[in-house]
C-alpha cells in the first residue's frame, strides 16, 4: 500500500477593475490568454474545449527558452463565475506525479471582480512553492490586461 501525503494548497486573490465576463474571457479565450500570459514564460499556443470533460493544453517556453507543455481537463464550468480544471506539466506522468486541481472563482460587485485562484493536490513542497510564485505573477499580468481591455 502506498500513501501519498499532500502539501499545503495555494490560495491567491486579486481584485480587478473589470466585470466578471471580461475576466472570464481573458482566462478562457486563446486569443486573449496568449496576449497576457507572459513574463517568466512565453506562451506559444493554448487550445481548450471549454466544457466539463473538455481537454486543454498550453505550450510555451520558460525563461531559459526550454519548451514546456501543461495540460488537463475541465471538471466544472459555470460562466462567468467558476472554472475548475486539472493541471499537469508534461513529464510529471513519468515521474508518477498526480494531476493537481485549479479553481478560478470570480465574484463581481458593481463591475469589479475578485478572482480567487485555488490550486490543490501538490505532493511536493517545491512544486507548490514554484506554482505559488507563478500564480502571483500571472494574476498581476491578468489584472493589467483585463483593466486595459475595458477602457
Amino acid at each position: 500500500m502506498s500513501i501519498t501525503q499532500k502539501v499545503a494548497n495555494i490560495v491567491e486573490s486579486i481584485t480587478i477593475n473589470a466585470p466578471a465576463s471580461r475576466v472570464f474571457a481573458a482566462l478562457t479565450q486563446s486569443d486573449e490568454l496568449l496576449q497576457w500570459w507572459t513574463g517568466a514564460c512565453t506562451l506559444t499556443s493554448y487550445h481548450a474545449d471549454l466544457k466539463a470533460g473538455g481537454s486543454w493544453v498550453m505550450r510555451g517556453a520558460d525563461s531559459d527558452g526550454d519548451p514546456f507543455e501543461i495540460n488537463g481537463e475541465f471538471t466544472l464550468i459555470q460562466a462567468p463565475h467558476l472554472i475548475e480544471f486539472t493541471w499537469r506539466t508534461l513529464g510529471q506522468t513519468e515521474a508518477n506525479v498526480p494531476f493537481t486541481l485549479v479553481r478560478y472563482a470570480l465574484e463581481e460587485r458593481l463591475g469589479v471582480t475578485t478572482l480567487t485562484v485555488t490550486h490543490t493536490g501538490f505532493v511536493r513542497e517545491l512544486d507548490r512553492q514554484n506554482h505559488a510564485e507563478g500564480w502571483k505573477s500571472v494574476l498581476q499580468l491578468l489584472n493589467k490586461y483585463a483593466q486595459t481591455q475595458t477602457a
